[in-house]
């Protein structure tokens, strides 16, 4: 028989990054969960109404961030995280290009959460990413 190199254990290392789909999948899961919290928070904040206002509030805009449908959207290798508010008057309260004067600087807008959560959102991808790796080195 010829001599030839034999690697072993060959077997057992492609099993192991067999599992990598669905370890990074728990992995974004987990991290999206987390960034979705802190974004849900940030937006169901209400501020404290203006001095001499009558106004009765509904609280329908942050219990619609609570209770809010969240999507993890795939199209081709990106991933995305959704939130969706179906409040009719979202935008002018917390979009930036559309929100009413009363409203500027008191409620936090889309855009300025999205900032806000950003590192936070790097931070727990680059943990999951890290969760991944040690998975599959452990085997």
């Amino acid at each position: 028989m010829p001599a030839g190199l034999e690697v072993k254990g060959l077997d057992a290392l492609l099993a192991r990054f067999a599992a990598a789909p669905r370890l990074i999948e728990e992995q974004l899961e987990d991290a999206g969960d987390t960034i979705l919290a802190a974004g849900i928070a940030l937006l169901a904040d209400e501020p404290s109404p203006p001095s001499g206002s009558r106004y009765v509030r509904t609280h329908t805009l942050s219990r619609a961030w609570r209770e809010t449908d969240r999507r993890f959207v795939v199209a081709g290798n990106s991933r995305s995280v959704v939130l969706r508010n179906p409040t009719l008057y979202l935008g002018w309260v917390q979009v930036q290009a559309s929100q009413a004067k009363v409203h500027r600087g008191r409620w936090e807008t889309i855009e300025g959460a999205q900032t806000k959560i950003a590192p936070l959102a790097e931070q727990k991808l680059a943990e999951a990413g890290a969760n991944v790796a040690a998975a599959l080195a452990k085997g």
